[in-house]
């Protein structure tokens, strides 16, 4: 994984995710239903991750995450 995004914590991507979506006319809560839907993990686990200090590539619900929304929808 050499991809910088790699090396940044999962809080500081999903906060430019959501703002990326945001300007594309989808909401924060789109956002973290998506993310729920694609890991299977609840609203609540989510913004533990938000939480979270350590890169995403240490991070599973970020890398299943990422993935999707970068092959499926071009948000990353």
């Amino acid at each position: 994984m050499s991809h910088r995004i790699y090396n940044m914590t999962f809080p500081s991507v999903f906060k430019a995710l959501i703002a990326k979506a945001e300007r594309k006319g989808k909401t924060r809560q789109d956002v973290l239903d998506v993310t729920s839907w694609l890991t299977g993990y609840d609203l609540e686990t989510i913004e533990k991750f938000m939480e979270s200090t350590e890169p995403i590539k240490d991070s599973s619900v970020a890398k299943y995450a990422l993935l999707f929304l970068k092959n499926k929808i071009g948000l990353v």
